[in-house]
């Protein structure tokens, strides 16, 4: 692999991670062979390089995947269904079910005009056609489509190929790979599927455990002992990591880094999962839909949640006052309180008079009957965010600055990205909307 880049070759890897890995090879052996100085190779994942030749045609607009895509699969779902004994209960599930199947039928050419259809399948395929006729429509292009856009542009001379090709890494050979191996022979090049050579001293071992806990506590015991060995790097395969992540990472802290959970400071762990929590879970961001979400009346839970948060203006300043406020608001035994009245106890006898701004600001914001884009929303609650002073008035950690980040430069523009498929909504609807997606974006430190 790493002659093939060095002479200009093109490395498709099935996923990201796998590129940064290889990239990270390549640039050792570069600096072991002497040199100082050496051209980027070309090792990329096959989605960024589909997305790197849209762009490089000028195309790029054009796309149509992601929030956007599936937000458009809900509205035409939605406006089909409507009022009639189709109607769904479980919008979002549906859209992205039926999304997902589209990007199949594309990919693998399926034409079901061809064959007899039950209810269901004439039901999507109907969905199908409005959705085709919409992106004919704005001109859009749908993701499951991008492949044959690109090879059409190689086999017309638009875009170039190198010589030789490697893909690297992919378990299953999709029909998207078969349409790239046909424009690269037939421009006269190679295509080469690299796969990982088997181990001659692999050892394969069955242990058996009395359950699903005591299997993840000898996995770690297991990374634990080659470590102490001395190994560098360990993989440990869940194929349930979704559902069983916080247990997983409780395990293997207890087992792996028992000091990280004793330390006062934020410190770099000794192991990672490679999937990612719901942004939503995350502090920071948890605390800015619930500043948002506040409302004419908030549950006790909420009230005390706002007094106590480290993520709002004057949190260090007025701490101890609100902490006072907080059990005071207790002893009420109040189920509710209205947000007016919050602010009206939190400014009596400068108890924190800034806590009494932000929740005044809070409530002022909820005045307005506008309906917006999702664009303009994004705008809104970023500006209402930052005049409630959050993030908060102590330093970020590492992770919690990069939690903002992601929601300054992924949440917040991936929201917005929905302009073009959406209608004007209200404040209602749009941080309904807002807090699904953060719900569905995945964060990893």
């Amino acid at each position: 692999i790493v002659s093939v880049a060095a002479a200009g070759g093109l490395i498709l890897t099935a996923n990201k991670r796998l590129a940064r890995h290889l990239v990270a090879a390549f640039d050792e052996q570069m600096q072991s062979d002497g040199k100082h100085v050496w051209n980027t190779p070309q090792i990329i994942s096959f989605d960024a390089w589909l997305h790197r030749c849209l762009s490089d045609l000028g195309e790029a607009w054009r796309l149509l995947e992601g929030l956007p895509a599936r937000r458009l699969w809900e509205q035409l779902i939605e406006k089909e269904s409507a009022n009639s004994e189709l109607e769904l209960l479980q919008l979002s599930a549906t859209a992205r079910k039926a999304l997902e199947a589209h990007q199949w039928s594309v990919a693998y050419g399926c034409n079901l005009h061809a064959y007899p259809l039950t209810e269901d399948q004439r039901v999507f395929s109907g969905w199908q056609k409005i959705y085709r006729r919409e992106c004919e429509r704005q001109q859009w292009l749908d993701r499951a489509e991008l492949p044959g856009v690109i090879f059409s542009a190689v086999a017309n001379g638009r875009l170039s190929l190198p010589g030789e090709v490697i893909l690297v890494g992919f378990d299953q050979w999709a029909p998207e790979l078969g349409g790239l191996r046909t424009v690269v022979e037939q421009q006269g090049g190679t295509l080469l599927e690299k796969r990982a050579e088997p181990n001659p001293q692999l050892m394969l071992g069955c242990y058996p455990c009395a359950d699903a806990h005591q299997e993840v506590e000898r996995a770690a015991r297991w990374a634990r002992a080659l470590l102490e060995q001395g190994a560098t790097s360990i993989g440990v395969v869940v194929p349930d990591l979704q559902a069983r992540r916080k247990e997983i990472e409780r395990v293997f802290r207890q087992q792996i880094d028992p000091a990280a959970d004793l330390s006062l400071q934020e410190q770099e762990s000794r192991f990672s999962l490679s999937l990612g929590a719901p942004l939503l879970e995350q502090g920071p961001i948890f605390a800015a839909l619930e500043i948002l979400g506040a409302g004419y009346r908030l549950t006790t839970e909420q009230a005390s949640y706002l007094l106590r948060t480290p993520y709002l203006g004057g949190s260090r300043a007025e701490a101890d006052n609100r902490a006072l406020l907080d059990s005071r608001l207790r002893s009420f035994r109040q189920q509710r309180i209205g947000l007016k009245q919050l602010a009206e106890q939190a400014g009596r006898e400068n108890r924190a008079e800034q806590a009494a701004k932000i929740f005044t600001l809070l409530q002022q914001a909820l005045e307005t009957s506008e309906r917006l884009l999702p664009g303009q929303w994004s705008a809104r609650f970023a500006q209402l965010l930052q005049s409630v002073g959050w993030p908060g008035e102590r330093g970020l950690s590492s992770s919690e600055y990069q939690m903002v980040k992601a929601w300054q430069e992924k949440l917040l523009p991936g929201f917005a990205s929905l302009d073009p498929v959406s209608q004007p909504i209200d404040r209602r609807q749009a941080l309904t909307l807002l807090r699904r997606f953060a719900g569905e974006l995945e964060f990893q430190t």
